[in-house]
């Protein structure tokens, strides 16, 4: 067992709601049905790069849409931030490859933060626990990637991140 390459180093909560959807719950289906509209943005800056080691700021914003159709108990609305380190692990990487690497891993450390405080959240809630659904990330990574650099990457700083186009994702699942 060894250390991973990437590191998150920090992550805060600048804003978290949790509370019961407009939808109609318990639902009355005998399947395990799933859907639900999530509004998700992105912003990544980088914060330091040296030969072998990046250092990169991250923001996400994460929001339920819920209506009477919804199949999900609540709404979540929040807005989480951090701070990842990559440490360069193959000859071959290049910055925008560690980027991407950042970006979608990053991503995946904070949306793994808020699934534990909805979580958290919701089981003191009548309705009771919810666990958000496991996400993939992996298409940030190829935007960066496709497009070469990060989207406003003029608008890059410390103190905020570029922000990427918000993506509007209905996710739907039959079990």
């Amino acid at each position: 067992m060894q250390l991973s390459p990437i590191q998150l180093l920090e992550a805060n909560f600048e804003h978290i709601s949790v509370a019961p959807s407009k939808s109609d719950w318990p639902k009355k289906t005998q399947k395990a049905e799933f859907s639900m509209e999530i509004n998700f943005e992105f912003g990544i800056a980088v914060i330091r790069e040296d030969n072998d080691e990046f250092e990169y700021l991250l923001q996400i914003k994460y929001k339920t849409v819920a209506d009477k159709r919804s199949s999900h108990p609540y709404s979540v609305d929040a807005e989480l931030s951090g701070r990842v380190r990559v440490t360069r692990f193959a000859e071959t990487q290049t910055p925008l490859n560690i980027t991407a690497t950042a970006a979608v891993t990053g991503c995946s450390m904070l949306y793994g933060s808020l699934r534990e405080m909805v979580a958290l959240i919701s089981g003191r809630c009548a309705r009771g626990a919810w666990l958000l659904p496991t996400m993939t990330f992996a298409e940030i990574g190829r935007d960066i990637e496709r497009d070469g650099k990060i989207e406003a990457a003029a608008a890059l700083s410390e103190s905020k991140p570029a922000r990427a186009r918000p993506k509007a994702k209905k996710i739907a699942s039959k079990q």
